[in-house]
């Protein structure tokens, strides 16, 4: 069985006074303890407050998986560009689209937030 937890003896304030007067001559932070002050009351609600408009999102064409083969070197340099761009391989294979002509929604090429951080 465990010893109970012994009780200290010393006084609070003077060891409060000998921190304080520490951290002057040395001019560093000190321990601040606020004084006891009686809660102050909260300040009442405005009645009722007219809801955020809603701000018109613009939505992403629905898309479809494609699965092909590519050689693993390009395979490898894609997921490192998406890495160093911390963006999708969708992103990256989806601009390069888009550069080689084809017609590709601006919505589309962009990444839908789920990596922002």
């Amino acid at each position: 069985m465990s010893t109970p937890f012994k009780k200290l003896d010393f006084d609070i304030d003077s060891t409060m006074d000998a921190v304080t007067a520490y951290s002057k001559e040395n001019k560093v932070p000190s321990f601040v303890v606020p004084p006891a002050s009686p809660p102050q009351p909260v300040a009442p609600v405005a009645a009722e407050q007219p809801a955020p408009k809603k701000v018109a999102r613009l939505k992403r064409t629905e898309f479809h998986r494609v699965a092909f083969d590519l050689p693993t070197y390009l395979i490898d340099e894609i997921s490192e560009r998406a890495f160093k761009g911390k963006v999708t391989k969708r992103v990256i294979l989806t601009k390069a689209l888009k550069d080689a002509g084809f017609k590709v929604h601006d919505i589309d090429v962009d990444e839908d937030g789920r990596r922002e951080r």
